[in-house]
């Protein structure tokens, strides 16, 4: 029971951290940017041919095969209206809460110190510092990479379930959440080991 109770506050403490950091280096800057070439670019293919989440051969984003679900944070963001960016906003600052936090799970699943978690996960949050990491171009790469890192952490935390179902269960969920991460972006693969 302590364990759990102990689990459940270093979760609550790494979400409300990295929410809180999220807001002070996104909220700013973040916020006012608009779109730039990739962005217009996906939502004219979107608006000449339609939403399309796979791209494959015969899609009009061909070019990128080896990346089949490349478009679909641009597609859910073009869902919500053909110039939405406020929903990429929001994935984007979404994607890197959940990024910040998978690493704090995995940190502190492999340390059992919360504070180190945490401070991990801030730094994760920002990891790689250049001048593309906030950007909406890179809305599909935090979202990969946020998808990735959550499903080690998933898979890591299924081992601390007691029911075999419930380990089974998330451990497969665990793999589903990866696979998409790798499949928007395949450099997700290189975060498993």
């Amino acid at each position: 029971m302590l364990g759990r109770t102990r689990n459940a506050i270093s979760s609550v403490v790494a979400i409300v951290y990295t929410a809180i950091f999220v807001g002070l280096i996104y909220g700013p800057v973040g916020w006012s940017m608009m779109g730039l070439i990739e962005e217009w670019d996906n939502f004219y293919l979107f608006a000449k041919f339609g939403v399309f989440y796979i791209a494959d051969a015969g899609s009009p984003h061909s070019e990128q095969r080896i990346r089949p679900l490349a478009a679909l944070p641009f597609s859910v963001g073009y869902l919500f209206g053909p110039n939405a960016f406020v929903a990429l906003h929001v994935l984007q600052a979404t994607s890197l809460v959940f990024k910040g936090l998978a690493i704090a799970v995995i940190i502190d699943w492999l340390l059992a110190n919360r504070l180190i978690a945490v401070l991990c996960g801030l730094i994760f949050v920002v990891y790689p510092a250049d001048t593309m990491q906030m950007t909406l171009r890179a809305v599909h790469i935090n979202c990969a990479v946020a998808l990735s890192v959550g499903g080690i952490a998933l898979l890591l935390d299924a081992t601390r379930r007691e029911g075999r179902t419930i380990r089974l269960s998330e451990s497969i969920f665990a793999g589903v959440v990866f696979l998409t991460g790798s499949l928007i972006y395949e450099a997700g693969l290189f975060l498993a080991p």
